[in-house]
This record gives structure tokens, C-alpha cells and sequence, in this order.
């Protein structure tokens, strides 16, 4: 059984697919995407309990992807995990709705156990 429903938006494949084997070795569900295309389908389709979002993310862009999930019926509930690796959108993400920001490269142990703590609230 899964513990939770995460929902990966990187863009570069090569950091998603590493990511995605992690947290299915930790026993999350996981779904990647390196695009927003279809975003409104996949929150609906897999109603993620956290969402873990690049800055980079084309072609909505972080800010408008999570302005778009915290009106959704489907990922206003989610936390959603900012990350990046220049620093910046960090106001601007959080006033969209970012619960919490990561810096990249990810250290692995900061990551799941912020991951696990978000999870855990909802």
C-alpha cells in the first residue's frame, strides 16, 4: 500500500526520473510530468496529496501552475513543494500558494522528511 499520492512537475527528465524512482522506493504513488499540459485532467484524475513543482515548469510557469492548483477543487488541499535551484520566484511562489520552498540540489533527507511532514496534514 501507498502512503501518499505525489504529483512531480520537472522538467528535466533526467532529475524526474531520479526523483520518481525515490520516492517509489519510500512507497509514494507518483506521477511525473515535464510539462503543465493536461494539468486540470491529472489533478482531477489522480487527486495528488502533494505536489512537487520546478520552476521552470513550461508552459504555465510556477506561478501560474500553482495559482491554477490552489483553485482547483483537486489541489487546493495538496501542499505543494516548491524547487529550485537559483533562488528565485521564491515570494512570488509562496504568495501563490507554495507551502514550503526546497533548494536544489535537493538534500535527500530534508526532502523526504519534509515531504513525509506535509503529507502528514492532510
Amino acid at each position: 500500500m501507498y502512503k501518499k499520492r505525489i504529483l512531480l512537475l520537472e522538467p528535466k527528465i533526467h532529475v524526474s526520473k531520479v526523483l520518481e524512482s525515490i520516492l517509489k522506493d519510500e512507497g509514494y504513488q507518483c506521477k511525473t510530468r515535464t510539462t503543465t499540459h493536461n494539468l486540470p485532467d491529472l489533478l482531477a484524475e489522480f487527486q495528488p496529496n502533494a505536489i512537487l513543482i520546478a520552476r521552470q515548469i513550461p508552459p504555465m510557469g510556477v506561478i501560474s501552475a500553482i495559482e491554477y492548483i490552489r483553485q482547483s477543487p483537486y489541489g487546493r488541499h495538496a501542499a505543494v513543494i516548491y524547487m529550485t535551484g537559483s533562488g528565485q520566484s521564491i515570494a512570488e511562489a509562496t504568495s501563490a500558494g507554495a507551502n514550503i520552498t526546497l533548494a536544489k540540489p535537493l538534500d535527500l533527507t530534508k526532502f523526504l522528511f519534509t515531504l513525509e511532514n506535509f503529507t502528514n496534514l492532510n
